[in-house]
């Protein structure tokens, strides 16, 4: 019953998208806000029966305070599917949560739907030039339809982090989140929040 376990096609993605970027510096925010929208079209090329387009949007706020050695980092990041009638999302299209970008407690591609809803909060708080602590809220879902998009039902995770960086970029960091399901740990060179095609794929 699972869409695309016999067969995988070969996929043509075409399509626009927009972002406006009023962040401080992209590798390290500290104020600023960043929005974007995607509208992809996912043609299939060999199989037949698997096209769809998707509509992605995010927007990132960043809040400093004490002269901006601490920062409330803020996401909220939604993706909705739709295919015409005898079209489906195979499988391994579909959207995910779970993992070192989004549901930081669960393991990697817990949650896979064709429509996603995430939002993140990271308090951070620099210790020195180079690390930060970093606390965090992870909360999101996964749902077949665009029209079942709510705030209700979603899965949580929380923990605590570090972020090892230059004067203007995270490289490296460390996560431990905690859900119902367990702890993990989480070792990554990028920040979670990196930018528009970081978010597309």
């Amino acid at each position: 019953d699972t869409p695309g376990i016999d067969w995988q096609t070969n996929y043509l993605h075409v399509g626009p998208f927009v972002e406006a970027d009023w962040r401080d510096q992209p590798g390290d925010p500290h104020p600023g806000r960043i929005i974007g929208v995607n509208h992809e079209w996912n043609l299939d090329r060999a199989v037949g029966g698997f096209s769809f387009r998707r509509v992605q949007a995010y927007v990132e706020q960043y809040l400093p305070f004490f002269n901006e050695k601490r920062v409330v980092a803020l996401r909220a990041r939604s993706s909705w599917t739709y295919s015409r009638p005898g079209d489906v999302v195979p499988f391994y299209m579909q959207a995910t949560l779970g993992g070192p970008n989004d549901l930081r407690g669960y393991s990697q591609f817990r949650f896979y739907d064709n429509n996603s809803l995430v939002l993140n909060a990271e308090y951070r708080r620099e210790l020195g030039m180079p690390v930060d602590l970093v606390l965090f809220t992870d909360w999101g879902k996964v749902f077949p339809k665009p029209g079942a998009l709510a705030f209700s039902e979603l899965h949580g995770s929380a923990g605590v982090g570090f972020r090892f960086k230059t004067r203007s970029s995270v490289v490296m960091r460390m996560d431990f989140g905690f859900s119902p399901e367990g702890v993990r740990f989480w070792w990554a060179f990028s920040d979670i929040f990196r930018g528009f095609l970081h978010n597309l794929y």
